[in-house]
């Protein structure tokens, strides 16, 4: 096993699904929130066709994996958001690619290997580490269900009015319980309850 290898295995220790932010370029610099998926040895994407994610990966293949334990990071990238406390992020690039400067950040490459209606299936073929992040921490478990809750609000759109009921059990609980458990980031869940409502929800705290 390659040392690239044991250090991959050390950030994605078991298969099932991460969260990162992808850094990709081609037609515009975008870093967006991606849910990466490892299967045995290998590492996926679904990447949906209505975004800039892959349309900059029509154009150029390279794209940097950016991993980072801070949700506001991935609050502020999912909703082009500067709204919290003049929170700035802090971008580099290789290649003309953007990454974060505090992230663990990995160069790759990412491989259409499969073309559906409205999403393509991306293998990352991982290349050097490009940046070992500076944000060392101890786990949050109000930070960690806002990750899960931005998920959960991206797909408000296309969720079933029986998955709304479902769901909007499950996000409510997350909202009072990041309310409590980190009051640090009241500011982002007030806003996220606004977005929430206006798709017809009623949450509140």
């Amino acid at each position: 096993m390659s040392l690239m290898s044991e250090y991959i295995n050390k950030v994605f220790p078991h298969e099932g699904v991460f969260e990162i932010i992808l850094g990709t370029a081609g037609i515009s610099e975008n870093l967006a929130p991606i849910g990466l998926i490892r299967h045995g040895d290998d590492f996926f994407s679904k990447i949906f066709k209505n975004t800039l994610t892959y349309a900059n990966l029509k154009v150029k293949k390279s794209c940097i994996v950016n991993i980072s334990l801070d949700p506001k990071t991935f609050y502020i990238l999912l909703f082009n958001s500067h709204v919290i406390n003049k929170v700035e992020i802090v971008k580099r690039e290789y290649d003309n690619i953007p990454y974060l400067e505090n992230s663990l950040s990995i160069l790759s490459e990412c491989i259409e290997i499969e073309n559906k209606d409205n999403f393509s299936i991306f293998k990352y073929n991982f290349i050097k580490l490009l940046n070992n992040g500076t944000d060392y921490r101890a786990f949050s478990r109000g930070d960690a269900l806002l990750i899960d809750l931005l998920v959960h609000i991206t797909r408000l759109d296309i969720f079933s009015e029986e998955e709304l009921a479902k769901y909007s059990s499950i996000i409510e609980y997350e909202i009072k319980t990041i309310a409590r458990l980190s009051p640090d980031k009241l500011d982002i869940v007030r806003d996220l309850i606004e977005r929430i409502n206006a798709k017809g929800l009623k949450i509140s705290l």
